[in-house]
């Protein structure tokens, strides 16, 4: 009996931890994929890169699922992302791979538009709403990374090589959102050209409309509106 009472409080420790920082979970994770892009080029690394993927799914699932509302169809989307995600490591078909991109970009969609809500409906200012904000652009440049392997499969050959990867394909998306593009990778159909552009508009209205809700609020705390 005590080790059972043992075992619920520190469970519920953990889970209190997780509730407060679960925003630095899912920043963690976000950050892991961007270390670890460069190495992953053989079986071996992609074997770890796909942990890093689950470990963004799982976070960003636990994120989503405050969202009470829509929780079976982010379940489903999730679970649909989760085995395809694994699926897709040992029979790398364009079918199974095309299953992957669609359940993986529509759930990390909802995440993102569930996290940007919970910061537009927020009223107070404090590190954990800076964190939501910085885990918020790290998902825009992760969703891009989709969107452009998606348009590589469909149309080969839209960003001027063979076969675009995952690792390319992360960092096309942070060099395009942040306008310093090398013209090493270049979008060479209609489609790669015009979700480049539409990914490079999108990130920088992120950022100044977040600053400006962010400082907008942190102004009416100060003068007690």
């Amino acid at each position: 009996m005590f080790y059972l009472c043992w075992d619920i409080m520190i469970f519920s420790r953990l889970r209190k931890f997780f509730d407060d920082h679960e925003y630095l979970f899912l920043i963690l994770s976000l950050l892991a994929i961007l270390i670890a892009y460069p190495f992953v080029m053989d079986s071996w690394n992609m074997f770890v890169l796909n942990i890093l993927i689950s470990f963004v799914l799982i976070t960003g699932l636990y994120t989503a699922s405050s969202h009470k509302r829509f929780v079976t169809l982010i379940m489903t989307i999730w679970g649909l992302s989760f085995v395809f995600n694994w699926l897709q490591y040992r029979v790398h078909t364009d079918t199974v791979v095309l299953l992957y991109l669609a359940t993986g970009l529509a759930f990390f969609v909802f995440v993102i538009c569930n996290l940007i809500a919970w910061i537009a409906n927020t009223k107070e200012i404090n590190s954990q709403t800076i964190m939501w904000a910085i885990a918020g652009y790290l998902l825009v440049g992760l969703i891009a990374a989709f969107v452009y392997l998606l348009i590589d499969v469909l149309v080969p050959g839209s960003f001027g090589l063979e076969t675009l990867n995952f690792a390319q394909s992360i960092y096309y998306s942070f060099v395009t959102m942040t306008t310093i593009w090398y013209g090493d990778i270049a979008p060479m159909s209609y489609h790669a050209q015009a979700w480049s552009a539409i990914f490079t508009v999108a990130a920088q209205m992120y950022l100044a409309i977040l600053i400006g809700v962010l400082v907008g609020k942190y102004i009416r705390k100060k003068e007690g509106v």
